[in-house]
């Protein structure tokens, strides 16, 4: 695979040229990640569109895909610019139905190339193709869990080296950690031996197709937030005017956590893989009340790509506190089975003198498995029937186990959250919960940036209602309603 163009020509900026360089030079078996991400401008739709071209002209007979979230938007964008920027004389097949596809050659004696235009949505709707190239428009609109799944199609051949690029703005998701953070996953058991990631600055005076005085519209008339995102490409911009948390506070929280002085990896059977893992920072003391939440994972991508630790969207996540301080002292992390993740609160919430677990409702299989097993602290609250009625003689009181986090309930529990860790009444000790905290954005439903998780977010919301039910009058003590287990109370 080369990138020199044959008879396509277009003008290419220096940071396009940069990223054409990067994979003509790539050595034969390997594998390259290149991110063109930045201002708004710069060149990134053009980018995919002609360099699609000029890849498929010098590799006969090789397959690429050009992908967005949404395929109506790529259709108006990429696809439209890929069409406009095909040069006369070529021997081109056009197929506008479902899979839309573009077949060019240079030379009729030559095989077909052929360059695919998909919505990536879900893996089911990109099939099993195999790929060459792989060019992502919109890159943070994407979820990561699909750009994991298309980097095990980058196997066709007859190429020799196999390619990822993706553009994006630099709004918190997986491209910014990639690439502009230099936050690389491990892929070696993915892909060909030689791995490669690479960035390259998308800036718009360097774009000269751009009408004239585009810049300056631009920086007259965004706001400074996203004059900073859209202008000056700034990623720390994006994600301070997004958060949910305060980004000083969850930086304070950050200094405060120390590493674990145990590490326990979990697994279903002795011997085999592990599923997560047990974080301690204090083993339990006699005569200390703890409590704690936790967060069930939605089971989805249990297995894919054989990779537990990059799988799926969603984990499971524990933590524990001391109620004398209120200093987390022991997490729980991971893609175990829901039974096994319910032992697992059993277990370690019993070693914590029984711990108050608050578990999420949401999703009751652990729950049910705690309650099956009598586990004897279940945050519950009590529901009363047809208590809009006046004057209810006898009403009947129905215990419900769990929190709910729903439409309803959602604002309140997260505002209850960030006032807890605004405040530093409740003081984690879990890095993992404040990089969870930092891509945690504000919104109409807040939640974790796109490709990032909140598991372990939740699994502290629900901390911090167990410890709001353990408070009496003075601040302290395990409650009235805790004296007595709830499975017994009737």
């Amino acid at each position: 695979m080369t990138t020199a163009p044959l008879e396509h020509r277009y003008e290419y900026s220096e940071t396009q040229r940069q990223v054409l360089s990067l994979l003509a030079e790539a050595p034969r078996g390997s594998t390259t990640f290149i991110g063109f991400g930045g201002a708004a401008g710069g060149g990134k739709t053009d980018l995919i569109a002609n360099g699609a071209i000029d890849v498929a002209l010098q590799c006969p007979g090789g397959q690429q895909l050009i992908g967005r979230k949404d395929f109506v938007d790529l259709k108006e964008t990429t696809l439209a610019a890929f069409d406009a920027a095909l040069p006369p004389g070529l021997d081109v097949r056009k197929y506008d139905s479902a899979p839309v596809y573009r077949d060019i050659r240079a030379d009729s004696s030559k095989p077909y190339s052929r360059i695919y235009f998909k919505g990536l949505k879900d893996a089911q709707s990109l099939g099993s193709t195999a790929y060459g190239v792989v060019w992502i428009d919109e890159g943070s609109e994407v979820e990561l869990m699909l750009v994991l799944y298309l980097i095990t199609r980058l196997r066709h051949q007859p190429e020799t080296k196999w390619a990822m690029v993706t553009s994006f703005n630099p709004f918190p998701s997986w491209c910014v950690e990639w690439f502009m953070k230099s936050q690389t996953p491990d892929l070696s058991n993915l892909t060909a031996a030689r791995v490669d990631f690479h960035f390259v600055r998308s800036r718009i005076d360097d774009n000269p197709h751009l009408r004239a005085g585009y810049k300056d519209m631009m920086e007259a008339t965004l706001d400074p937030y996203l004059k900073a995102v859209m202008v000056d490409g700034d990623p720390d911009a994006a994600l301070g005017g997004l958060m949910y948390f305060d980004r000083a506070v969850v930086e304070a929280l950050a200094d405060r956590c120390p590493d674990p002085e145990e590490r326990i990896p979990t697994m279903v059977l002795p011997g085999m893989p592990a599923d997560g893992e047990v974080l301690i920072w204090e083993r339990p003391m006699t005569g200390e009340r703890y409590y704690g939440g936790a967060d069930t994972a939605d089971g989805k991508g249990e297995a894919l790509l054989g990779m537990a630790q990059k799988g799926g969207s969603d984990r499971n996540s524990a933590a524990l506190y001391k109620l004398s301080t209120n200093e987390q002292v022991a997490a729980i992390y991971g893609r175990q089975e829901e039974h096994v993740f319910a032992k697992l609160l059993y277990d370690w919430g019993m070693a914590y003198n029984g711990a108050l677990l608050c578990v999420e409702r949401n999703r009751p299989a652990v729950l049910s498995n705690l309650r099956g097993n009598h586990y004897p602290h279940l945050y519950f609250t009590e529901k009363v029937a047809d208590q809009h009625l006046v004057q209810v003689v006898n009403p009947v009181r129905q215990l419900q186990y769990g929190y709910d986090v729903n439409v309803t309930t959602r604002p309140v529990f997260l505002s209850q959250l960030r006032e807890s860790l605004h405040g530093r009444v409740l003081k984690p000790k879990d890095k993992r919960l404040t990089q969870e905290l930092l891509n945690f954005l504000a919104g109409e439903k807040p939640q974790a940036a796109t490709g990032q998780h909140d598991d372990t977010v939740f699994a502290h919301g629900h901390a911090d209602q167990a410890r709001r039910a353990l408070r009496t009058g003075r601040g302290s003590g395990q409650g009235r309603r805790f004296d007595v287990s709830p499975m017994t109370m009737r």
